[in-house]
């Protein structure tokens, strides 16, 4: 977190990435406001939802998800 917070000074986008179902709303509420501190007035912070899995998003299961060992 400190290198990107040294980053955000010099940027013109931040693209903060979140750890689906992992990343505490908690955590990514201080990340998102330490990174808005830091980085220079009107940068805009874009949010990126990491390791969500399309198929179950949309309700599609394969056929695996039927069977459980």
């Amino acid at each position: 977190m400190v290198d990107g917070l040294y980053l955000a000074r010099h940027a013109d986008v931040i693209t903060f990435i979140i750890r689906w179902a992992v990343t505490p709303q908690a955590s990514a509420k201080h990340a998102v406001a330490a990174l808005r501190e830091s980085a220079p007035e009107g940068t805009p912070i874009l949010a990126v939802l990491n390791q969500q899995e399309r198929a179950k998003l949309f309700g599609y299961y394969s056929y695996s998800d039927y069977y459980v060992d």
